[in-house]
């Protein structure tokens, strides 16, 4: 999964297969969670970026992201493919929480939901595109650590 926070959008690529999550009102999940618990949550509808049909829903909070991948009349999530499609989460007006806790989590790994997230699925690998202004200030200090480097360098 890549998020972009420049453009705000959410790009998921890739296959994985298993078992979903089967409760007691018969509803077929398949669900990654990484943080803490939902409180505050915003839901953006990504079933688009899935080739199976069903209900995606990816749910950004301030201190967790989930995505649950729901079957529908139809949907089989025992393979769960993603088409590479792009979906933009400017709508949802996050907030600065929000925000910033997607920037927190480029590298991380996102597992199945304990218990009731289905089995056999790999963990999605996150990376978050950066704002321009972040490329800035590492070039800025890059600038910096060279030209320090080099008048010691000359001094010597």
């Amino acid at each position: 999964m890549e998020i972009n926070v420049v453009s705000e959008t959410v790009t998921f690529t890739g296959s994985t297969s298993g078992t979903p999550f089967n409760n007691i009102l018969g509803d077929d999940y398949v669900e990654w969670h990484i943080g803490g618990l939902s409180i505050l949550d915003t839901d953006l509808d990504v079933s688009s970026s899935f080739t199976q049909g069903g209900t995606s829903t990816l749910t950004f909070d301030e201190n967790s992201l989930t995505l649950r991948l729901t079957e529908t009349s139809g949907a089989d999530f025992s393979t769960a493919t993603a088409n590479s499609i792009s979906i933009a989460y400017t709508s949802l007006s996050l907030n600065s929480a929000q925000k910033n806790y997607i920037n927190t989590l480029d590298g991380a790994t996102i597992a199945l939901t304990p218990i009731t997230g289905g089995s056999g699925y790999e963990s999605i690998n996150v990376s978050v595109v950066p704002e321009t202004r972040d490329f800035a200030l590492l070039l800025g200090v890059s600038t910096l650590l060279l030209t320090e480097l080099r008048r010691r360098k000359s001094s010597k």
